[in-house]
């Protein structure tokens, strides 16, 4: 019990309570030699996940008073040790250097165990590795076998770190399909982990692909699958988006060519999570501010706000140039709304339509289909006579008069066939879990596992239901955005912060005359935005709709 609270405790960062059961109540113990050896591991990987390079120096002196104990169990004990020194070479090079024992005691290693072992060890988590790709190759291919939810996780959160450094390498050799294959493994729902395909009983995941058959390109021609399957979209710009460690990195694609991979060097992990952790909390517009001086305008002070906004963003200076760009963001990049990305002192959102599948896979589930805007659902819980739901559902009976539009205001939503619908109600946002409520007033919450039902488009006018954060343990987000897409919606247009009240009524109005004029869901809605822009000023209110899934969505 111990032990397992230790790990626990360890692996969700708290280190000093983990440090604590560990000194108290596990290393006074008389444990079986091969578990102390175990639990002395652990330790070691919590210091390094701590940060704390000292643990060199104490890994140095246990091997001085241990080697003959760990030499007895063999490669059970070998290759973990193996394992443990290749991230000290990685982590605290400087540190190792000076570690003997530990140095002679990896050469031992080398000498004991089956080479083709020792060299899979080192291509794993060893920086500039050529070796590393194949072995990531190999380990995505055996992902796409794994055929329970559990062992998924477990295998892809192995596997991250090697597809780190892949991409460390591949960026500094130019090899932009390595950069691919690591973002791939690195964005949430990339190896077609699908909610529809899991038995929820057994956590069994169904076969989506024959990698040996027809696919057999998915992964060991990985760039030329990338090509084959965006040949015939000329017209976006495709931006691959993530974090390696502190730096920032990018890949984009356009005109059926790459025309960049590489480090952005205009901004880096810290600033970016600084940004989100200060600012985006912030973003809540107000239509009517209060000015201490009556000679200072509504519109002045909204200009103020936009030129704080823009500074205050982090410079992300990627080479933009189509009408309409597809963003694919690594799981810790995608917390940042993809509507502020700011590059060469610009907002992208104002000059192009953007939008987010939330990775390359789902995107290429998706085609340029037709849905249906003759009939309308709009859902907005009014009998709980909740103050700003009244009004903004108000105010899009009245600006969509003469559209046809089933409205209904009790206190749960109906089934309905309708391909888009809308939804009017209070949202939540925790820091550690994302969208974290959908509130019809004051004092209630809904249970959201099915109240949003299934159709084609999902429009939420519910405060910062477009929100993600990382979940740091499964290598992937928590967002409502990703449980409608995995429910069957395919796009999904939701606030990544808090919406004001005045919006929905006439942002949608714009939105359907755009939909209903031949324009794709991705621009409709960034010609809804830019409505919103020429009243309100200020980013705020205008980019607080953002686009997820698929942005090709046309009406009939």
């Amino acid at each position: 019990v111990y032990i397992e609270a230790f790990l626990f405790l360890r692996n969700f960062n708290f280190f000093e309570y983990a440090r604590g059961i560990y000194k108290k109540h596990i290393a006074s113990r008389d444990l079986d030699e091969y578990d102390k050896q175990k639990c002395d591991l652990a330790m070691f990987y919590l210091d390094i996940s701590d940060n704390d390079s000292s643990a060199v120096k104490k890994a140095d002196l246990y091997i001085k008073n241990n080697k003959g104990k760990i030499i007895q169990y063999g490669k059970s004990s070998l290759i973990p040790w193996l394992a443990l020194i290749c991230n000290f070479k990685s982590i605290f090079p400087t540190e190792l250097n000076k570690s003997k024992n530990l140095s002679e005691f990896e050469s031992e290693i080398i000498s004991t165990v089956p080479h083709s072992e020792s060299e899979n060890i080192k291509n794993k988590i060893l920086k500039g590795r050529l070796e590393g790709k194949e072995v990531l190759i190999n380990g995505l291919i055996n992902l796409s076998r794994s055929r329970n939810k559990s062992d998924l996780v477990h295998e892809v959160n192995q596997l991250v770190v090697t597809a780190n450094r892949v991409i460390e390498t591949s960026i500094l050799n130019k090899d932009i399909e390595g950069v691919l294959l690591g973002h791939q493994l690195k964005s949430d729902g990339s190896v077609f982990l699908n909610k529809t395909l899991i038995k929820p009983v057994t956590d069994t995941i169904q076969q989506t692909f024959n990698i040996e058959g027809e696919n057999s390109v998915r992964f060991n021609k990985y760039i030329e699958y990338v090509n084959d399957s965006l040949l015939n979209k000329r017209s976006i710009q495709f931006v691959w988006i993530g974090f390696k460690n502190e730096k920032l990195y990018s890949v984009i694609y356009e005109n059926g060519d790459f025309s960049f991979c590489d480090y952005v060097e205009s901004s880096n992990k810290k600033e970016i999570s600084d940004w989100i952790k200060n600012n985006l909390s912030n973003l809540a517009f107000n239509d009517a501010p209060i000015t201490a001086d009556f000679l200072i305008t509504r519109e002045e002070c909204w200009r103020k706000e936009r030129d704080s906004i823009i500074k205050e963003l982090p410079c992300i200076n990627i080479p933009i140039s189509q009408s309409e760009i597809v963003i694919f963001s690594d799981v810790e990049f995608s917390s940042f709304p993809h509507n502020m990305i700011k590059s060469k002192d610009k907002i992208i959102a104002i000059e192009q339509s953007i939008s987010s599948p939330l990775s390359f896979d789902n995107y290429l589930k998706y085609k340029e289909g037709k849905i249906s805007a003759e009939s309308i659902y709009a859902w907005a819980p009014t009998v709980e006579n909740d103050m700003p739901i009244l009004i903004a559902f108000s105010k899009l009976k009245e600006e969509l008069k003469g559209i046809n539009v089933t409205y209904e205001e009790k206190l749960l939503p109906s089934p309905t066939d309708k391909d888009i619908k809308i939804f009017i109600s209070h949202g939540g946002r925790n820091g550690n879990s994302g969208f974290c409520g959908l509130y019809p007033t004051s004092g209630k919450a809904y249970d959201v596992e099915n109240i949003f039902g299934t159709g084609k488009v999902a429009i939420l006018f519910v405060c910062h239901a477009g929100s993600i954060v990382e979940n740091y343990y499964s290598n992937s987000t928590h967002t409502l955005v990703k449980k409608l897409l995995q429910d069957g919606y395919e796009t999904v247009i939701a606030p990544s912060w808090s919406l004001n009240v005045s919006i929905p009524g006439f942002w949608t109005k714009e939105f359907l005359e755009n939909m209903n004029a031949g324009i794709n869901i991705s621009k409709s809605t960034h010609k809804a935005n830019l409505l919103v822009d020429s009243k309100y000023l200020s980013p705020s209110a205008s980019l607080a709709m953002h686009v997820f899934g698929n942005g090709l969505l046309k009406c009939a």
